[in-house]
């Protein structure tokens, strides 16, 4: 349409075009963050494998997975033990979360990696596994009883 002009239609046909007219972007939009914001945690397994015990239980009787010298000394383990000369700096920014799977004894059995950055996830647990090699985790437990459990680590790293 131009400045000064007017597009009439009848009652009928308005209502027929606007029953039809896809949704706009906002409205979208709305959608998909209604539908984020009303996801459901997944069940948990029959052995409790894949329990993210990171994230704050609203359960009283359970207790997450502990590194021997507490989450801190972890981390700095790691953070002294990882090889940053794989990056060249020009990624400035790269993200990776380390996922320690620990049995019911405490013994680390596997450590997985996801992140933006396929060399990151790679040292991530290179270097995870190094500082968990012969380390005898105190297991998560539920209701008293020592349970497998994944304990979520995150990494961050950012170049200037």
């Amino acid at each position: 349409m131009q400045a000064n002009q007017s597009h009439l239609t009848s009652p009928y046909y308005f209502e027929k075009s606007v029953e039809e007219k896809p949704p706009t972007t906002a409205e979208i939009k709305k959608e998909m963050v209604q539908a984020v914001s009303d996801t459901v945690s997944p069940g948990k397994t029959a052995s409790n494998e894949g329990i993210n015990t990171n994230d704050a239980q609203k359960d009283q009787n359970f207790v997450e997975a502990e590194f021997p010298e507490g989450a801190k000394s972890l981390r700095s383990k790691v953070g002294s033990m990882l090889d940053t000369s794989i990056f060249d700096g020009k990624e400035r920014l790269v993200k990776s979360t380390a996922f320690i799977h620990i049995d019911e004894t405490g013994k680390v059995v596997n450590v997985t990696a996801s992140g933006d950055n396929e060399g990151f996830n790679k040292e991530m647990i290179k270097t995870v596994t190094a500082v968990n090699s012969g380390v005898a985790w105190k297991p998560a437990t539920k209701n008293g009883k020592a349970i497998a459990s994944i304990y979520k680590m995150p990494a961050t790293m950012s170049f200037k």
